[in-house]
């Protein structure tokens, strides 16, 4: 038996997460200079609709690479709420980016949390204590400084406009938390590209602006911008908890700033920098107990617990994965059959247990996807690290689950008993 340590998650890494956030407050940075650099000339449906084709196409290569599979999907309702949220909240976004300061736009884009706490209290119940009504009061009279009549904005609906697109990006959010138990980020993304398009097509016709060649360019290169944002945020994700990375977000606020002053030659009067100073504390507030408490609550594997294969076992690292996904390709095929079938299907409301099956099977695919996982040259300490790690998945996944101790915890614990016996036999 090996003496190294039991095989763990990847380890946090601040320094690389810090330096993800930087790039995404970069591409962010960029895509708004260049939407506030083609000016409020461009209607706003035209530009989304630019920006959409260009992801698309950015996109397609990874759902043709992985054979269509994320174009499968049954959060039909959740995906068009969420398109038809997030490409009103970018065309309101637009048209204000194209009309106030960059330092202002991205000032009041900090009022989303305090959205998506409200929304989260109206539409999930989520508690509302004293923490978020301070940070709510803080939001509203940062946002009431920035609008007065001696801050001397340019455009007020402008104003209005980037505050209700932080509403409907928040709306847009926490629409994401009913869809990623069974949905990958790339079918949210592609799904919402494409959806977007759609919605966007018929306005962008309406108030159709044909682009010369270098403006066709810089329209094109918001759409990679935007999709460069994304992709940083995710890895920064990955690096570090978001307890670690979140408040880097803020970062966006001096990255205008700079290029505001640089590129554009907009000076930050005192009243917004007062403004501005106020609403990123009623963000702070709003936002960084939960991440911390999101991040401390997170469920760790019992390191005392450990697995010891039969002495004459003959498994390798590659073989007891395969094993692993070949148990979820079976919950997944016994979910599909009670999907079929109508005696799995409660007859008031409608909902039938193969769904949660599904869901489980979706939080348990994390596991294999691990990248340490696959790096493990321990046959021993790679089975213990899997068997840990489905309880941890486990108890994810009750915080998630509308029944916590339904069928979906009960595949969960199938595929753990299944996994132990097999690799006890040997097989």
């Amino acid at each position: 038996m090996s003496a190294n340590p039991p095989l763990a998650p990847p380890r946090s890494d601040p320094r690389t997460g810090l330096l993800w956030m930087v790039g995404c407050a970069a591409f962010y940075t960029a895509e708004t200079t260049l939407i506030r650099w083609i000016g409020p000339g461009w209607p706003a449906p035209v530009t989304l609709l630019w920006r959409e084709v260009s992801a698309i196409a950015l996109l397609l290569p990874f759902v043709v690479h992985q054979r269509g599979k994320p174009l499968r999907t049954r959060q039909w309702r959740w995906l068009t709420f969420r398109s038809l949220t997030g490409t009103a909240g970018l065309i309101l976004s637009i048209y204000a980016i194209a009309r106030l300061p960059l330092a202002t736009s991205t000032t009041l884009s900090f009022t989303r949390p305090l959205w998506i706490m409200v929304i989260a209290w109206l539409a999930l119940g989520e508690p509302f204590g004293t923490r978020k009504v301070v940070a709510l009061v803080l939001g509203i009279v940062g946002v009431l400084w920035i609008a007065q009549p001696a801050a001397a904005l340019p455009d007020l609906s402008a104003a209005a406009a980037s505050i209700g697109a932080a509403l409907l990006f928040a709306a847009s959010i926490v629409s994401i938390r009913f869809m990623t138990a069974t949905e990958t980020p790339l079918t949210i993304m592609f799904y919402g590209q494409v959806l977007g398009l759609a919605f966007t097509a018929p306005l962008a016709i309406w108030s159709w602006r044909a682009p010369a060649g270098f403006e066709a360019l810089i329209l094109l290169s918001v759409g990679v911008l935007g999709l460069g944002t994304m992709a940083c945020h995710v890895k920064a994700l990955q690096a570090a908890e978001a307890s670690v990375v979140g408040p880097y977000e803020y970062l966006r606020l001096p990255f205008a700033m700079l290029a505001g002053l640089v590129l554009l030659g907009e000076v930050p009067g005192w009243i917004g920098l007062v403004g501005a100073g106020v609403i990123l504390s009623a963000a702070l507030v709003a936002a960084g107990k939960g991440r911390m408490q999101a991040g401390s609550e997170e469920p760790k594997p019992e390191e005392d617990e450990e697995f010891h294969l039969p002495p004459d076992a003959d498994w390798t690292t590659r073989r007891i994965r395969a094993v692993f996904e070949e148990q979820l390709r079976a919950e997944v095929a016994l979910a599909a059959a009670h999907m079929r079938d109508p005696y799995w299907t409660d007859n008031r409301t409608g909902h039938n247990i193969g769904h949660d099956e599904l869901a489980a099977v979706r939080f348990m695919e994390s596991i294999s996807l691990e990248p340490t996982a696959e790096e493990n040259d321990d046959p021993e300490l790679y089975a213990g690290w899997i068997l840990r790690q489905l309880d941890v998945v486990a108890e994810r996944f009750r915080k998630y689950a509308p029944d916590p101790d339904g069928y979906g915890i009960a595949t969960i614990g199938t595929v753990k008993r299944n996994l132990r016996q097999i690799l006890m036999r040997g097989e």
